[in-house]
């Protein structure tokens, strides 16, 4: 689901738990509570109704709307359960927000994105901003600061980038026949490979492709994406010249050979620059961080007292 329908989500969730303390009003019935945090029917359900409203105004009418609907019912008690559990916490390491900070929130918001402002009062905004400050601050006390992020990974970032902007220029043999007679007939290639006769030779002896008579087998240069999938996932971690192991698609029974590869504005990874360096270490530290608040989050709600309550339920 796109970003921003879930800064839409978590909005709106801001103002759906009572605070920590407060005595609860019986207004409807309670649908969820995760240790000392409620929420009600009505407010689970303004939630849904508020966020769909937002995408059918955003989103064309048609299958991905569709599918980011259903996405929304599927994972909302998911994701008002994480937004329950973070509160819960700050109540827990007694995080507060002045309203100095508020202050200072608000008018960042002004500046940056002042038509919120004209479809939603300060009355309202405020307590979304404070829980939202809290639970920023849990996140950066209990996870964030625990990131580390080191010379090697990037390195690592550096060698995927630089695969993902591969270009090659590919051929191939193609076997029209059972498994067996094109392994048996693949391994004849190799064998005449590695007597030193040429792979375009070879593909216009053997190859059950037409074209290959002309051409040599050779189908192009190709970017990551722009093949078949089964063959796209051999060819791109194919070394030049090195006839790949068989790959079977809905045309037969593939030997994939790279004549030349080349890698257009992908970085150096052994002379990175500071810029190219920081932006790896960003992309590195994003990725870990996700998976740390993933994480962060389970071991929360393992730990935690959830009551789920279904529309039929009493009291």
């Amino acid at each position: 689901m796109p970003a921003r329908f879930w800064l839409l989500l978590l909005g709106a969730l801001l103002l759906s738990s009572t605070p920590s303390g407060a005595a609860p009003q019986v207004i409807d019935r309670v649908f969820l509570i995760v240790n000392s945090q409620m929420m009600t029917q009505s407010e689970a359900e303004d939630i849904v109704n508020s966020l769909k409203a937002q995408m059918l105004q955003a989103i064309p009418a048609g299958p991905e709307r569709d599918r980011q609907l259903a996405e929304v019912d599927r994972t909302t008690v998911d994701s008002l359960i994480q937004e329950l559990l973070l509160l819960d916490r700050a109540h827990v390491l007694r995080i507060e927000v002045s309203d100095k900070e508020v202050d200072a929130q608000i008018d960042r918001i002004a500046q940056d994105n002042p038509q919120l402002l004209t479809v939603m009062p300060e009355s309202e905004l405020q307590p979304r901003i404070v829980k939202d400050l809290k639970k920023q601050r849990v996140l950066a006390r209990e996870v964030d600061s625990k990131i580390r992020v080191e010379g090697t990974e990037i390195q690592a970032a550096c060698q995927v980038h630089r695969q993902s902007l591969r270009q090659i220029l590919l051929s191939q043999i193609l076997f029209r026949t059972s498994e067996a007679e094109a392994q048996s007939r693949a391994q004849a290639v190799r064998d005449a490979l590695a007597a030193g006769t040429s792979f375009s030779e070879i593909a216009r002896e053997v190859s059950d492709d037409p074209g290959a008579k002309k051409n040599g087998g050779a189908l192009g240069a190709f970017q990551k994406g722009q093949l078949l999938p089964e063959i796209d996932q051999v060819a791109f971690t194919l070394p030049v010249a090195q006839p790949s192991e068989l790959v079977q698609s809905g045309f037969g029974f593939h030997v994939l050979f790279i004549t030349e590869d080349a890698f257009p504005n992908a970085p150096d990874c052994a002379q990175l620059s500071a810029e190219q360096s920081d932006a790896l270490a960003n992309s590195v530290y994003q990725q870990k961080r996700a998976e740390a608040i993933q994480a962060y989050l389970n071991e929360l709600r393992q730990a935690a007292r959830i009551t789920i309550k279904s529309a039929s339920s009493d009291g």
